[in-house]
């Protein structure tokens, strides 16, 4: 089982690698939506040097949960069998303390129980 968890992963079909099929790590990083933004006040209290530093950093990728669910659910079919996977949040700020942390933001049992429910409903039709 080769574990597809970084975009040039999902370049090559598993046999390739020795493999008979992938497994999708979540969250595909490939695939991610566009960041969400600070919020405008506090980038204007920011340039006015009156902000505490923003939460989420501004080195970090900070995405909207509903729109990876979105996102990953638009993506196109492999060729080969890939077993999919899901996440119900995700925030690795922890290990990236210098930046580039990716974080989740806005998961709910809902979101979640969506995503869980898709990914089984596709892989009933298949």
């Amino acid at each position: 089982m080769k574990v597809e968890s970084i975009p040039t992963d999902r370049t090559r079909h598993p046999e390739l690698d020795g493999f008979d099929a992938a497994l999708d790590f979540q969250p595909d990083w490939g695939s991610l939506p566009a960041p969400l933004q600070p919020p405008l006040r506090w980038k204007l209290l920011n340039k006015l040097g009156l902000a505490r530093p923003h939460p989420f950093g501004t080195q970090n990728h900070v995405c909207s949960y509903p729109d990876v669910v979105a996102a990953m659910l638009a993506r196109s079919p492999v060729p080969y069998p890939r077993f999919p996977c899901v996440t119900p949040a995700w925030d690795n700020s922890a290990r990236r303390r210098n930046g580039g942390a990716i974080i989740l933001r806005g998961s709910t049992p809902s979101a979640y129980g969506h995503w869980l429910r898709s990914v089984l409903t596709d892989q009933q039709t298949s």
